[in-house]
């Protein structure tokens, strides 16, 4: 029994979109990748749709080339250097700076990450014993806040 292709009327021309993944060209200051996007493709104008997860893997892909032609860290190579460094995406952007969920950000490629935090991570990534001078001042810092936060409630 054949199984049953799945479409979806096109919102450009009305035509039939299926599911499927199709080469694209990515372009960012006269640098070109081709990624693997998949979407639904419209079969008669080629239009394609993305959902919420294709639209990262495309997200994802324009960051990697943006770092590259900026000279900063991907995506990748900042979630491989915080993986090596021990930290979750969480510790990482409290004790390197840049909130909570920076780091979520960088690694999904919602934002490409700043020239002095590259420079930190490459640092960090070559000395990564310098990671427990930057922790030790975080919970330094973290205590005398506390600290003032419970003298001012006085």
């Amino acid at each position: 029994m054949r199984k049953k292709i799945e479409s979806r009327p096109c919102a450009a021309c009305g035509g039939t979109t299926i599911r499927e993944i199709r080469k694209r060209p990515i372009r960012y200051g006269g640098e070109a990748m081709t990624i693997d996007q998949p979407a639904w493709w419209c079969q008669d104008c080629g239009e394609g749709m993305l959902d919420s997860k294709d639209a990262a893997i495309a997200d994802r892909a324009f960051a990697t080339l943006k770092a590259r032609k900026e000279g900063v860290l991907t995506p990748v190579d900042i979630e491989n250097i915080r993986k090596r460094l021990g930290l979750s995406q969480r510790q990482a952007g409290t004790i390197l700076g840049g909130g909570a969920r920076s780091f979520q950000r960088y690694e999904a490629g919602a934002v490409v990450v700043s020239k002095p935090m590259s420079n930190l991570l490459r640092l960090l990534d070559h000395q990564p014993d310098l990671l427990t001078l930057l922790s030790a001042r975080k919970v330094h810092q973290t205590e005398i806040a506390a600290r003032r936060r419970v003298h001012r409630s006085r």
